[in-house]
């Protein structure tokens, strides 16, 4: 930022080699102001950070999501619903990621028919204003564990405040970018396939 080099400015040791992942998370108050919009803005609205550290990405984004309160369901029904400027890849990648780990898809019509169209299995949900059974009646009854919306425009955000405000009086994880639904995913696969432990602080820098 100074324009100058680091080993100009006598900083020793800055070494990217560190062995470990430290990833700090918000902590939203939703909870105690369940009436709050849950979609990301300029506001600085969390009211506190947690940090997650460990040897991997997947095991320290574990550990920041159990900091934070939240927790990571191992199997169930995840639903999907993509702006259209997030039907991308990198959507399907992630989709598909959570299928191939035994998770079922649920979506809305058009997220559907773009995960199937790029061979991720996916089941057409209703919207809460298309009929009954919509994805709030899902919610609400326990068949959904995992709720990725990406909302974009006024009509999307009326959409999410909705499943939002459901998500969280069931405490069912709800993520609102493709970031945070990519890196849940790694958590859950490290969950599966690695054994989670707990270091001293003076341990990592000691």
């Amino acid at each position: 930022m100074l324009g100058e080099k680091l080993i100009d400015l006598g900083v020793r040791d800055f070494s990217l080699s560190a062995k470990r992942v430290a990833i700090k998370e918000p902590v939203f108050p939703f909870v105690k102001f369940p009436k709050a919009n849950m979609f990301l803005g300029p506001e600085m609205r969390s009211t506190g950070e947690v940090m997650g550290i460990d040897s991997t990405f997947g095991k320290a984004i574990v550990k920041a999501h159990i900091s934070s309160g939240n927790t990571l369901p191992n199997s169930g029904n995840v639903f999907i619903s993509l702006s259209n400027q997030d039907k991308t890849p990198r959507a399907v990648q992630i989709a598909m990621g959570y299928s191939e780990l035994g998770y079922e898809i649920c979506a809305t019509s058009g997220t559907a028919a773009f995960l199937q169209q790029n061979g991720v299995p996916a089941t057409q949900v209703l919207k809460h204003y298309e009929g009954r059974p919509s994805i709030i009646d899902h919610i609400t009854n326990g068949a959904v564990q995992i709720v990725i919306n990406t909302p974009i425009g006024e009509n999307a955000r009326f959409d999410e405040y909705i499943m939002g405000q459901t998500a969280m009086r069931y405490k069912i994880p709800f993520f609102t970018t493709l970031a945070a639904a990519g890196a849940s995913l790694s958590g859950i696969t490290s969950l599966r396939t690695e054994d989670i432990g707990v270091k001293s602080l003076q341990e990592y820098f000691g």
